[in-house]
């Protein structure tokens, strides 16, 4: 019994370990797309900017 408790606990801990992982690539992709975003939109305003008026 107190094997298999053992192994359960095991289990559970690294269930949460890849969960916590998994969401902290899930933070950082979202975190790098935004900036992607920022990124290129500044640059396009940029463009924009010393584009002369026609």
């Amino acid at each position: 019994d107190l094997d298999l408790n053992q192994d359960a606990k095991i289990t559970s801990w690294n269930d949460k370990q890849r969960q916590s992982i998994s969401q902290d690539h899930g933070h950082m992709n979202l975190l790098l797309f935004q900036v992607a975003i920022v990124a290129s939109y500044s640059i396009r305003t940029q463009y924009i900017e010393i584009k002369p008026l026609t």
